[in-house]
Order: C-alpha cells, then structure tokens, then sequence
C-alpha cells in the first residue's frame, strides 16, 4: 500500500506531498514528529509555515505537548494495521507502549472505534440503497402479487442489479441468474407475498452467504438452486446426463 493511493495525498501541491513524505520518514515508530520546519524547509527548498501546515493536514496531523509535538494520527494504521493490545506480537506490543508514552494510547483506541463505526455505517447504508430504501426505487414499498410482474420488476431493476455486482464483486450475468433461480423458489414455497424491498434484502442476504461461503470454501453448504433441484428431479427419470433433462420448464411451469 502507498500514500499515493489515498485521494487526498494526491490532491496535495507538491511541496505539501514531498513534506508528508518528510514527516513519515522522520517520525518515531508511531507517527510522532517533534516539529521543527525549519528541517524540511532546508532540505525540500520550499517555505513551510506551521499554520498553513496544520490547516492542509488537519484530519491527518494532531498537534500535543504545548505544539512541540506532531502526531500523524493514521501513521499506525497505514504502517502495521490495527493495534491490539491483546496481541502477543512484541513489535506491536512496543508501538502500544510507545504509544502509552506519549499519552496518544486512548486518542488512538477512540480513533480506531470511530473508524470502525463509520465503516460499518457506509455498509448499512450500502444494504439499505440495494434493498431499495434510501435512494431506491419507488415501487420498494409495493406487494406484487403476480409472479410474472413481480419477476419482471426487479429482473428489469438494473441500477438494484449492477449494485448487488458491483457490491459482492460478482459478474451481472450471474446475479441475474441467481436471482431468476431465487425467484423461482420462493414461488414454490409460496413465499413471494412480500413488498419487493423484503424479498430484495432476502436475497442479498442470500447472495452474502453463498459468497462467504465461496471465500470460506465451504461451497457444499450453500443449497441446491431451483434448476440444480430440477435437474436433479428429472434425472430420476431420465438418467443422469441425458438431453431430455436440460430443460427445467418441461417439468416446472
């Protein structure tokens, strides 16, 4: 991973980057840079004056010990990853130490917990405008009780769509499919009576299981699909592999 991925980095004018830059090979193990700009500004050649500096990194840099002190507060995070205490690592352990030091320990725990709820916000609200709630369709609220419209709806939902993909990492075609097959079974459990935001959450809920799953390479968990369960059905008459059983709809209406 490089600075150079983070958006911000890449907006900064180039005496700002060059100085970060500074700023990260010259900080402690933990981020924590006693000022003195009078370094960066000799070696860099450029004029760097601390108010200015403060207001560009002001998500990045907090300023302690009475302003003698820098602490570029992602430093940790971009370097090793999240810093448990309960680690049994004695390199992170002497970061968390460090940390301790300089009294930053609890900013950093507090920081890391803020972190984390924003993240797990960003999904929620993610689930949410997939499931058709916040920026979804208008028809999210409605009960189709026709299976024909109601499979019509959200097959033709291609915003819905192209977010289930883009969201689990998986090819349209196949989100498609799967949800023609989901469709398709929830018909014959008689359980499509439901507002189309419902049955759009049951079946990401479906998806993120088949896909955590996959990544857990426990695929044998995941149960058999409406076509899967058909082709099974009709091959115990037919035979295994015969041409006969390639179509599902012979059997199933």
């Amino acid at each position: 991973m490089k600075w150079t991925n983070n958006k911000w980095f890449r907006n900064l004018e180039d005496k700002y980057k060059l100085l970060w830059l500074y700023l990260c090979d010259s900080c402690d193990s933990v981020g924590v840079w006693e000022e003195d700009l009078d370094v960066p500004a000799f070696l860099l050649n450029h004029e760097y004056k601390s108010d200015e500096v403060l207001e560009i990194f002001a998500k990045q840099i907090k300023v302690f010990s009475d302003g003698k002190k820098w602490w570029l507060t992602n430093f940790c995070d971009f370097q090793y990853g999240e810093l448990c205490s309960e680690s049994n690592s004695k390199p992170i352990q002497s970061y968390i130490k460090l940390l301790k030091k300089h009294g930053l320990w609890i900013g950093y725990t507090k920081g890391m917990y803020t972190l984390k709820e924003k993240e797990k916000e960003k999904e929620k609200e993610k689930e949410k405008e997939l499931e058709g709630g916040v920026g979804g369709e208008k028809n999210s609220a409605l009960i189709i009780s026709d299976f024909d419209s109601l499979r019509s709806e959200l097959l033709n939902s291609e915003i819905w769509l192209q977010g289930v993909a883009m969201t689990y990492r998986i090819d349209i075609e196949h989100v498609i499919t799967r949800l023609d097959e989901f469709l398709q079974e929830q018909k014959l459990k008689e359980n499509l009576f439901r507002t189309i935001i419902d049955i759009k959450s049951h079946f990401i809920n479906t998806i993120k299981l088949e896909e955590k799953n996959k990544k857990d390479g426990n695929t044998n968990s995941r149960k058999k699909t409406f076509g899967e369960a058909a082709k099974e059905f009709m091959e115990t008459f037919t035979g295994p592999g015969s041409s006969e059983a390639e179509d599902p709809g012979d059997f199933f209406p």
